[in-house]
């Protein structure tokens, strides 16, 4: 990693980004998501790196900024980070500001969002920001799932289904919507990731155990993101 710098300078005075920067390395992945975190626009107080594995390079858990509000609003490859960084990186310089990547020079990244427009498309329906899928019944006794997607934290060219909440619960509700879910996923090859709310109704425990039965599985024996792949046709 060049300079073991992610990017600009910050609050942290560059520690944050020089820790995972070296990291990257000392390990030396083939390849890693860089996610940066802030607010949108363009506030930029933290990067971290997520390896294929699903292992989180990150001096601040991720759960304390999304405590205070702060979100991923981007994401790069290892390889479109390090084509940005110039051949050296003095720390008494004024550093990169923001580095970002055109997400439609990746065709991963391109099929990813254009399936979620597509999914947006078939529920058009919002609740609260956050479309609906319809699962049948009227009155006190209908059901339905609220859901949100974008793309993956954690792989790169997957979709994140970042929040979803079925009704009534224990109703079946839950695994009909993701069953609707991974169905139109498996017709277009997509993969998805998800990581078990810990601020829900539901534990997360129970949820890990409920994302397991729907053929989701841990991306490393550390982490609690999960990933779920469509078949390979042979």
């Amino acid at each position: 990693m060049i300079g073991g710098y992610l990017h600009g300078r910050s609050a942290e005075k560059n520690t944050c980004y020089s820790y995972v920067g070296q990291e990257l390395a000392r390990l030396k992945p083939d390849d890693a998501t860089i996610r940066l975190w802030g607010r949108k626009p363009n506030l930029i107080v933290h990067g971290d790196a997520v390896l294929p594995d699903g292992t989180t390079i990150s001096t601040i858990s991720p759960d304390k900024y999304e405590k205070v509000g702060y979100e991923i609003v981007d994401t790069m490859s290892l390889d479109a980070l390090l084509n940005k960084l110039p051949d050296s990186l003095d720390e008494n310089e004024e550093p990169i500001r923001t580095i970002r990547i055109n997400l439609a020079d990746n065709p991963a990244e391109l099929s990813a969002k254009a399936w979620i427009q597509k999914v947006y498309d078939m529920f058009p329906q919002q609740f609260q920001n956050n479309h609906v899928i319809p699962l049948g019944g009227t009155g006190n006794d209908q059901q339905f799932a609220l859901f949100e997607l974008t793309k993956s934290f954690s792989k790169r060219g997957a979709v994140e289904n970042k929040w979803s909440q079925a009704y009534p619960l224990r109703a079946g509700a839950g695994t009909k919507a993701m069953k609707i879910l991974q169905d139109l996923a498996r017709e277009d090859g997509i993969t998805l990731t998800l990581y078990p709310w810990d601020k829900g109704v539901v534990k997360q425990g129970n949820l890990i155990k409920f994302y397991r039965k729907q053929g989701y599985k841990p991306m490393s024996q550390r982490s609690k993101s999960m990933i779920w792949e469509p078949e390979r046709t042979k």
